[in-house]
């Protein structure tokens, strides 16, 4: 027998899916910037929460133009 097809989901579906991705990969960031300060001799602790994850928004983003580019070599 065939293997069923997935179910089809609706936009607001796979929004929320796309949205819980996107936000694990801002934690992700948020986890790699972390380490790096700690690893830079900086405090584990983040006196504004805000601005940490701005950065990792920015690094984020930075990461996804960079992986952009190496897929169009």
């Amino acid at each position: 027998m065939g293997a069923k097809s997935p179910p089809k989901l609706t936009p607001g579906q796979r929004a929320q899916i796309r949205a819980e991705h996107e936000r694990r990969l801002l934690d992700e960031a948020v986890h790699r910037l972390l380490a790096s300060r700690v690893a830079q001799g900086f405090p584990e602790k983040v006196e504004d929460p805000a601005v940490l994850a701005r950065i990792a928004a920015i690094l984020l983003e930075h990461e996804r133009e960079q992986r952009g580019l190496g897929a169009g070599r």
